[in-house]
């Protein structure tokens, strides 16, 4: 949201009444900012800083007196200045006794609702802006969908991308066949192994292709160009989910756990989870689409 434009923090305010669900120094409640920046230097001699509004008042007769827990009585002269306008703050603030109420920005009249944030988010959107338009393919497990989703945009933990985050690993190197420095298309694509078992399912779904492409994008983007039925598009789709999430969770296998996966039981594992996939999912006959 932030990246839209829109901070919770600073339009999610509290319409006190008697400060029950407000906290005094973090919500924003009097002003434009909450408490502990606007006054810092008390913030800082706060003893509970997450004390509610009505921690720090007293009803006397027909007014409100303010109370305070320091850690210590504020004693220098930005200390004492500090108090001064917060006390001068609170003197022209006014509390009741019914509860508290988080209102949106702008809406002052209004409890707070999601149809708010959902309003001012529509109003930042910039609807000429090319929009995702990966395929949740739903004959597919939700699990390799994500990944195969979070592969397309860079991010998963591959070496490179794992150094870039501050990882302090001693190479960015492939660990499988060392040729490369290995980003998420050579992990999933080019790397031997990876290639290896491309080129099987490729053969397998009659789509060469498909699996001779360069990046992983470029895979997707090729099955477009076949013309084949709706339902066996979808199918093969699902395939190439499965293909990037086996060869994935291989790679962790050997590097993690020294264990050796061979190119043909990747294969095996991957037309056999994708036939009681089909058989569950799409209730069509897998292997009559692959003719």
């Amino acid at each position: 949201m932030s990246k839209r434009g829109v901070e919770i923090g600073k339009n999610l305010v509290c319409k006190v009444g008697a400060g029950d669900k407000t906290m005094f120094w973090i919500d924003v409640w009097s002003g434009e900012i909450p408490f502990r920046e606007r006054f810092p230097l008390l913030y800082d001699l706060a003893k509970n800083k997450r004390a509610k509004v009505v921690d720090h008042y007293k009803r006397l007769n027909d007014g409100i007196l303010w109370e305070w827990a320091w850690l210590r009585v504020p004693n220098t002269e930005a200390e004492n200045h500090q108090a001064e306008g917060l006390l001068a703050v609170l003197n022209v603030t006014t509390v009741s006794a019914g509860s508290d109420n988080w209102i949106w920005k702008g809406k002052e009249n209004e409890e707070f609702a999601v149809k708010s944030i959902r309003n001012t988010l529509s109003r930042n959107l910039n609807l000429n802006e090319p929009t995702d338009n990966y395929f949740w393919n739903n004959w597919a497990a939700k699990k390799c969908s994500t990944f195969a989703w979070r592969a397309l945009k860079g991010r998963i933990p591959t070496a490179t991308q794992l150094r870039q985050r501050g990882v302090p690993i001693p190479s960015d190197r492939c660990r499988l066949c060392d040729q490369e420095e290995e980003m998420p298309n050579h992990a999933l694509v080019k790397c031997r192994e990876a290639n290896g078992v491309w080129e099987q399912i490729g053969c397998w779904v009659k789509a060469e292709t498909i699996t001779q492409q360069e990046t992983l994008g470029e895979m997707f983007d090729a099955l477009e160009d076949y013309n084949w039925p709706k339902k066996k598009k979808k199918m093969v789709h699902a395939i190439l989910l499965l293909t990037t999430w086996v060869i994935w969770k291989n790679r962790n296998e050997k590097i993690f756990r020294g264990k050796s996966g061979e190119i043909f039981k990747m294969v095996e594992e991957i037309k056999e989870e994708s036939f009681q996939w089909m058989k569950h999912k799409s209730k069509l006959l897998a292997v009559n689409l692959l003719v």
